[in-house]
């Protein structure tokens, strides 16, 4: 889902995951994506033509030039901001919605006080800058990316910690956590472990994150999903297991010594969802023989993957699971987004960043693909190498092929993973089992929080909002039908 992300309503946001969304490709944490409703501040997301009327910056060009953008952002000097970004964000984005989303990531920590230095990070063409902000009551770290001149092309903020309250479904009392490290020491996670007090052992659950660099709550805004699952389903007697995401820091990258441009859906995904199984199975509380994965956007579609590397398992959980391949969901997200542009549907620049991304995603799915392919050539600024890893997988077919039991949870206001192109193709392909239950929740969102009407980026990032309820109690319930079956 991406993530806490600051800029809003901007054209090259991605599928899912979420907003969950970012500074981070789903594969190479570097390209303008968001697992959630993003808002990452990406015109293009993926061409350098972007930048084309600016010349290349250098790096410390680049340093000083993420500082100041901040600094104009701190002042609400919104219009001045907005200069300083590619002309294609510009066409997407205003001053207030980039008011919003500022207001959004400070939330009860402001005023700014003082930027307190940078980190700088180059992975290939693009570059990205974290700027870490001093804020009255916290901290907040923003980073801000760039495709080779001093445009701005891409913004991500982390909302300052401590603004989280648990919703009403959630028991303290009833629950507790720890602080654990999954994997092997040389290349562990930080995690949590949410465990019902009282006799065990109890079923666990598993949560995986969409695309983008997902922290263990897959903070969105002000919001914590992740962690309104971990404690409301804790607070129904199940266990919960949360992580932070591999790509989530360069720092956990590089301790399994893999580039960005050799990424893989094995080290983004399947090599940590192993760690995490083993750490159930050796965890006191818990029950080896009731354990469950829940995955959320591209981990939803990767639900029926993980169950097939691990049989043993109890069952799977799709989250606003995408049915079709990764690539093949970006266009419609964009003509969504298109609507609520500043220019509208019918805005020239919103057709030609359109076909582009076509071209991207047929690339990307074409069997054909050259690993020596440029980044830029394909959705999203992710290397060749991450895209063909996904090539022959089709999620539907393999959940087909598996004795799981499944539920299949769909918000009915989510335009990343729709209930029209995803979920009928689930449904028309599980037709018949018994043990694939498919649900739609009208007034939820990709995130599943509950709104009104046409749902925008805008709700995620100004809102604090929590998983619905009925949603942990349907996963609660499903736990507690499957989780005696020994697998």
């Amino acid at each position: 889902m991406r993530r806490s992300l600051l800029a809003l309503g901007v054209l090259g946001l991605t599928a899912c995951g979420s907003g969950s969304g970012g500074a981070a490709t789903s594969s190479s944490a570097t390209a303008a994506a968001s697992g959630t409703p993003s808002a990452a501040l990406s015109a293009t997301g993926t061409s350098s033509t972007a930048t084309s009327s600016s010349a290349a910056a250098t790096g410390d060009d680049h340093s000083a030039a993420a500082r100041a953008f901040v600094e104009l952002l701190a002042r609400g000097a919104w219009d001045e901001a907005l200069l300083r970004v590619t002309a294609q964000a510009r066409a997407a984005l205003d001053a207030g919605k980039l008011a919003e989303g500022w207001k959004a990531a400070v939330g009860a920590h402001g005023p700014f006080v003082a930027v307190r230095g940078s980190d700088r990070e180059v992975r290939g063409d693009r570059e990205v800058v974290t700027v870490h902000v001093a804020l009255a009551k916290g901290t907040m770290d923003v980073r801000v990316g760039f495709a080779g001149s001093a445009e701005v092309a891409m913004l991500r903020a982390s909302p300052a910690e401590g603004s989280w309250e648990a919703p009403a479904y959630v028991d303290a009392k009833k629950l507790e956590a720890r602080e654990v490290a999954v994997g092997a020491p040389d290349r562990a996670l930080p995690g949590t472990l949410t465990l019902p007090k009282g006799e065990g052992p109890s079923a666990i659950v598993l949560l995986v994150h969409g695309s983008g660099p997902g922290d263990r709550d897959d903070s969105v805004g002000p919001s914590r999903p992740f962690r309104d699952l971990a404690e409301g389903l804790a607070s129904r007697g199940i266990a919960v297991l949360r992580w932070e995401k591999r790509t989530r820091d360069q720092a956990y990258l590089a301790a399994i010594h893999v580039s960005p441009a050799d990424l893989t859906v094995k080290e983004e995904y399947l090599d940590d969802f192993a760690a995490a199984v083993a750490f159930a199975k050796e965890t006191a509380g818990v029950d080896r023989k009731r354990i469950f994965v829940a995955g959320h956007s591209e981990g939803g579609w990767l639900v029926p993957w993980l169950l097939r590397d691990h049989p043993e398992l109890s069952g799977g959980i799709a989250l606003a699971g995408h049915a079709r391949p990764f690539a093949s969901i970006l266009p419609k997200q964009i003509e969504y987004l298109g609507k609520l542009a500043t220019g509208g549907p019918d805005d020239p620049r919103l057709g030609a960043h359109l076909e582009l991304v076509k071209k991207q995603c047929a690339l990307a799915l074409d069997p054909k693909l050259a690993p020596d392919t440029p980044a830029s050539d394909l959705p999203l600024g992710v290397p060749a190498k991450y895209w063909l890893s996904l090539q022959g997988y089709d999620a539907v077919a393999t959940a087909k092929a598996l004795r799981h039991p499944l539920l299949i949870l769909q918000g009915g206001r989510d335009y990343q993973v729709t209930e029209a192109d995803d979920l009928e193709l689930w449904k028309k392909g599980l037709a018949g089992r018994p043990d694939v239950v498919q649900k739609v929740y009208p007034k939820l969102n990709h995130a599943f929080f509950a709104g009104e009407g046409m749902a925008t980026p805008t709700e995620y990032e100004t809102v604090a909002g929590h998983v619905d309820a009925a949603v942990v109690e349907d996963i609660a319930a499903f736990v507690g039908k499957y989780g005696g079956e020994n697998r």
